[in-house]
């Protein structure tokens, strides 16, 4: 039920735009002139008064009903007419007014010319369905009314004369405006308004390449705005095939851009047809300007028979895939497109036999152009619809990432968060176990050895004082590598060189310390200073207490390669290295440290005293 009450409203709509359409362009100003006298001519030469070719004809005058005129070209009408419009102290006040016409004409009253619609010869002037007004002159209006009318028929033997009209200057003028405006202004509006709409769409469809709707709907909309434009020049400046061949190319580039656009619009993937169209465009615009060339006066038949009628036929297949399709989802959009796009169809074949004289008054002129600019605007209304909704959507999904990129982002905060509080954690436990593995070797060590010597021993007070002070040295060294700042090596034993030799100096020892070639920014990871800095306190202790030295030297030198050399040397009595190794005096541990450095350590007797050389490899510098 719903679709038949669909194709009723489409019917009565195309018969209402039909209907209207008949009244505009068929109306005729009453009282008009209606029969003359005709006589076919091949010259634009005014004939004489008794020529026996005169023959009486009705008008409208349509000379392809008449085939044996042939491809005439020129032909004049003899009209009676009452006296015109009167007189007054200034003249007469009477006009002729040629309703319809085909393709141009001069007008002659009394045997003095009134006035013509433009040039006469090749290129004519192209008046077609444009009304003509002509004055009344003063010295026209002796000897009787006889009205005298030359009319230029383009193509050859297709030409027709409407109905003819006298009368008051004033009324002729308001009725030639308005069929001026129905006839050229309308369509140079509507040209207009197609061409605002298809130049936005053309931005639009440059914007979004990916969706090519919009371009093929601009290119379809200029090039008909085009197509309007054309034929609407009434002075068009070059020869007559080259205008019948840009009209005709004019009517096919659009009908061709029209059907892709439909594809596009509809989302139908046809690429071959598409194809195909083109490249029959192609060969048919090669074809008709051959034709052109070489035979001018056959390229009406091959331009408008053949090309234009083919393409305008085509043109009814886009309009049946949109009735298809809105057919199965009828909506409001859908119902106003089936209209438009059925009833542009309908009416470009009917202009197309009304082109050819096929059984439609061609003095009616073209209809297609009335109803385009309602389709387009239906079109663009769609389209601006969709794009407002992608753009909606394009929106939806931004905010929808935005949304999804902020989650994840915080995710990705929590995670490093939970990270960086492990790493911390990690940092913390190693920084515990390395002060409780330096407190173990050195405080611990030196703490349990004093309390065994107490026990066991009886040793007096000056040596729990000297193992207390020993455990005191340990702890400000261990206490000194955990202050804050960043510090480089050279600045970590200034101070531990500061500790050292107040040390010595406790201890009655004469103390050297040269640092050569040691780059200023030069820094241990890892707490590598403090085991640099125990292994010097480790030999230094060794030399307090064992060596009866009277001389602590320290020697640190950067070599090329960036590694670095460290020296240790006192003027003592010496020592076995293996013995002294398994009586406890350091040498374990201090080898140990330079494991975690990443060093090698020797030791080494010397005449006198004991060297101790420790060599850091520059892979540990950072």
């Amino acid at each position: 039920m719903k679709r038949a009450l669909t194709m009723g409203l489409i019917a009565s709509f195309w018969l209402g735009a039909a209907a209207l359409l008949h009244g505009l362009h068929g109306y005729t100003p009453e009282p008009s002139i209606t029969t003359a006298a005709f006589l076919a001519s091949d010259t634009a030469e005014p004939p004489q008064a008794d020529d026996p070719a005169w023959q009486s004809v009705q008008l409208p005058h349509i000379w392809s009903e008449h085939p044996r005129l042939g491809r005439l070209q020129y032909g004049w009408y003899r009209l009676a007419v009452d006296p015109v419009g009167g007189r007054t102290a200034d003249g007469p006040v009477g006009a002729v007014l040629l309703w319809n016409i085909s393709m141009n004409a001069r007008a002659f009253l009394n045997g003095v010319w009134l006035g013509d619609g433009g040039p006469m010869g090749d290129p004519v002037a192209r008046n077609q369905f444009r009304p003509l007004l002509f004055k009344i002159r003063e010295e026209s209006t002796a000897g009787g009314d006889e009205l005298l009318i030359l009319l230029r028929g383009m193509p050859p033997g297709e030409g027709f004369m409407g109905p003819v009209v006298t009368g008051p200057t004033a009324e002729l003028e308001s009725l030639y405006r308005l069929r001026h405006v129905l006839k050229v202004t309308f369509l140079h509006l509507g040209a207009m308004l197609i061409a605002a709409i298809a130049l936005p769409m053309a931005v639009l469809g440059i914007w979004r390449p990916h969706d090519s709707v919009y371009g093929w709907f601009a290119t379809f909309g200029i090039l008909f705005a085009a197509h309007t434009a054309v034929i609407t020049i009434r002075d068009v400046g070059f020869s007559e095939p080259l205008w019948e061949w840009l009209f005709a190319a004019s009517v096919n580039t659009s009908l061709v851009a029209l059907l892709v656009f439909v594809h596009r619009f509809l989302n139908i993937q046809r690429p071959r047809l598409e194809k195909a169209l083109w490249m029959l465009w192609a060969v048919s615009a090669t074809g008709v300007a051959a034709v052109a060339w070489v035979q001018p006066d056959a390229v009406y038949f091959w331009s408008r028979r053949v090309w234009i009628t083919g393409s305008v036929l085509m043109s009814v297949y886009p309009a049946l895939l949109i009735l298809m399709v809105y057919w199965r989802r009828l909506g409001d959009s859908g119902f106003v497109l089936m209209l438009a796009g059925t009833l542009m169809a309908l009416l470009g074949v009917r202009d197309a036999l009304a082109m050819n004289q096929w059984w439609v008054d061609p003095m009616q002129g073209f209809w297609t152009h009335y109803t385009v600019p309602f389709t387009f605007l239906v079109f663009s209304y769609i389209l601006l619809q969709r794009f407002d909704e992608a753009l909606q959507e394009s929106e939806s999904l931004n905010r929808e990432l935005e949304s999804r990129v902020r989650d994840k982002q915080q995710e990705i905060e929590s995670q490093h968060a939970e990270l960086r509080l492990v790493e911390e954690q990690r940092t913390l436990a190693g920084e515990r176990e390395r002060i409780l593995r330096d407190m173990h070797d050195g405080l611990g060590s030196t703490l349990v050895s004093t309390l065994s010597r107490l026990e066991s021993e009886g040793r007096g007070q000056s040596h729990v004082s000297d193992s207390l002070r020993s455990v005191l040295n340990d702890l400000r060294l261990v206490l000194f590598s955990l202050e804050p700042g960043d510090r480089t090596l050279r600045a970590e034993l200034a101070m531990f060189r500061e500790r050292l030799t107040a040390q010595a100096d406790d201890a009655g020892l004469a103390f050297g310390w040269t640092i050569e070639q040691v780059p200023d920014e030069l820094s241990l990871p890892k707490r590598g200073d403090l085991q640099l800095m125990r292994i010097i306190q480790e030999a230094f202790a060794n030399t307090v207490k064992h060596a009866r030295a009277r001389r602590f030297d320290v020697r640190l030198t950067g070599q090329a390669d960036g590694s670095l050399q460290v020296v240790l040397s006192d003027d003592g009595i010496g020592f076995d290295a293996c013995s002294a190794a398994s009586k406890g005096f350091g040498l374990a541990s201090m080898r140990a440290r330079a494991r975690r450095l990443g060093a090698t350590l020797n030791v080494a007797e010397a005449q006198p005293g004991t060297r101790i050389h420790l060599y850091l490899p520059a892979r540990i510098n950072p």
